[in-house]
C-alpha cells in the first residue's frame, strides 16, 4: 500500500521491518537484501533512520550476518543495495524470496558512480587487502569498510571481491595492480 501510494519513508520502514522479520526467521540472505534496499534508499532520498530504530533490529541483522558471514552478507547487502525502492518491495513480497530480481545492465560497471572513497577502498580490495587492512589503511571502521565494499560491490553488479579486484584492474585504476 505504501508503495502505490508513493510513501517512501513507509515504504522503507516497511523494509526494514520485513528485513528484521527475516533475520529472526534465519532468512539470512532475504534480510541482507531487504536491509541493504531500505539503507539505499534512505541514502538516496535522505530520509533518516529514527534514532533508536536501528537497535530495535540489530539483533536480528546481526544473527543474519553471523549466518552468512561476512563476505556473502556484504554480496547480499550490495544486491539488494542495487534494487530500486520499487523492485525492493517486489521482491519483499515475492513468494520465493528467493533470488532478487536483477539489475538492469545500464546500471551496472560504471566508475563514475563511485565515491572517491569507494574508489581507494576498490584500489585496496584489488591490492589483496583484508576489510581490517583496509580499515587501517583508512582510518575507518571494519563496519564502515564493509559498507564501502558492499556499496561498490551494488553499484558495480558484482558479486565478490575477487571481481572487484579484476575490475580495477582492467580499468588500470591507478595503484590496482598487484605487486
Amino acid at each position: 500500500m505504501s508503495q502505490r501510494a508513493g510513501r517512501k519513508a513507509s515504504l522503507i520502514n516497511a523494509l526494514e521491518g520485513m528485513a528484521s522479520l527475516a533475520g529472526a526467521r534465519g532468512e539470512a540472505p532475504l534480510a541482507a537484501r531487504l536491509w541493504g534496499a531500505a539503507e539505499r534508499a534512505r541514502e538516496v532520498t535522505g530520509i533518516a533512520l529514527p534514532p533508536g530504530d536501528r537497535a530495535l533490529h540489530e539483533p536480528r541483522l546481526a544473527a543474519a550476518r553471523s549466518q552468512l558471514g561476512e563476505t556473502a552478507w556484504e554480496v547480499a547487502l550490495a544486491e539488494g543495495q542495487a534494487m530500486s525502492l520499487d523492485l525492493a518491495a517486489e521482491y519483499a513480497l515475492s513468494k520465493e524470496g528467493s533470488e532478487p530480481p536483477t539489475t538492469p545492465v545500464s546500471r551496472q560497471r560504471h566508475a563514475d558512480e563511485l565515491t572517491a572513497r569507494e574508489r581507494e577502498v576498490t584500489v585496496l580490495v584489488a591490492r589483496g587487502l583484508t576489510n581490517r587492512q583496509i580499515s587501517t589503511s583508512l582510518c575507518i571502521s571494519e563496519r564502515t569498510t564493509g559498507n564501502h565494499v558492499g556499496r561498490i560491490l551494488g553499484k558495480l553488479g558484482l558479486r565478490s571481491r575477487a571481481q572487484i579486484a579484476a575490475w580495477a584492474i582492467e580499468r588500470d585504476l591507478p595503484g590496482s595492480e598487484r605487486d
